[in-house]
């Protein structure tokens, strides 16, 4: 188990497909030999058998990959209640909730929110009861709630997951190195409320969340969260101008900010379309402005650009 282990930290380097698939197959392998009466041994391996699963998903985007970690994150939580331990328990759990969010965003399947949102539920219960703390079930639950709120429209799942982003962010202080990802979650939430009470101050505290999330992610590692509240924060700001301020100055940084996402995301990205379309839309509101010929110009080539990457029969 130990060359899986170096080939999936290798993988995580290099990205050659060759090395997480190997891995994948000696998992496999081993398992069987993993006796069901030992517990400890068969869970150690049926995590790194799905935690290998989902990488090699992400890698190549074929979903049977996702639905096989899902089996196996299954077992896992079965394994992890006998006999029950807090740290095996609250892994497994949330492992599973999160590969089945992930399927979610691939398929749309609202059962598999619906089942995040209970474990979750679950792990956060936990949390309380034993003392842990609860800011990682906190964010995952409130995710979870956005998004199904964006699925159905039911506004008592944007006030929860408003309610769990804030208790969150009282216990990620700043200079704690999840802080940005909080920051950037309530700063989405709030742009749903505006959009559904057009309360101002939710826009204004969004906008101000997003600056606060930006400057707490300025190294390297954080270039994906930057990337979404850059692009969060040019909505915003595009929000701001059509219909609160109509100053040339919020467009015009809702534009740069746009173009500052596209420049971190990857040129090959799944989502690179969604981008595009942001700053177009930020570009036509500018020429109904302005009627630049540059803007103008460069939003026809964005639309191309859209057409050419986005994914057949989505709806965007």
């Amino acid at each position: 188990m130990n060359l899986a282990t170096i080939l999936c930290l290798r993988f995580d380097h290099t990205h050659e497909d060759r090395d997480i698939e190997e891995a994948v197959q000696i998992y496999q392998d081993i398992l069987p030999s993993r006796s069901e009466n030992s517990i400890p041994n068969r869970l150690t391996c049926l995590t790194k058998l799905a935690t290998a699963l989902q990488s090699q998903f992400e890698a190549c985007q074929q979903l049977n990959y996702l639905d096989e970690a899902i089996q196996y994150w299954r077992e896992a939580v079965e394994k992890s209640r006998s006999p029950p331990v807090l740290s095996s328990l609250l892994d497994s759990h949330t492992s599973l909730a999160d590969a089945l969010y992930r399927r979610f965003d691939e398929v749309s399947h609202i059962p598999d929110l619906e089942e995040a949102i209970a474990l979750h539920h679950f792990t956060l219960s936990l949390r309380r009861d034993y003392h842990k703390a609860e800011d990682p079930s906190l964010h995952s639950l409130g995710r979870c709630l956005l998004r199904r709120f964006v699925h159905t429209s039911n506004t008592n799942d944007l006030e929860q997951a408003i309610t769990y982003h804030r208790r969150e962010l009282h216990c990620r202080p700043a200079g704690n190195d999840s802080r940005p990802s909080t920051l950037e979650a309530l700063a989405s939430a709030l742009c749903h409320h505006y959009d559904i009470h057009g309360t101002q101050d939710s826009l204004d505290e969004a906008i101000v969340l997003y600056n606060q999330a930006l400057q707490s992610s300025l190294d390297g590692r954080h270039n994906d969260l930057r990337v979404l509240c850059l692009s969060g924060l040019g909505a915003a700001l595009h929000r701001c101008f059509d219909e609160v301020t109509g100053s040339t100055q919020d467009i015009d940084a809702s534009i740069a900010n746009h173009r500052r996402a596209l420049e971190l995301y990857s040129p090959h990205g799944r989502l690179r379309y969604k981008f595009l379309s942001r700053l177009a839309a930020a570009l036509l509101s500018r020429i109904d402005h302005s009627g630049l010929e540059e803007d103008i110009h460069e939003r026809v080539s964005l639309h191309c650009r859209i057409i050419e990457q986005c994914p057949p029969g989505s709806v965007d």
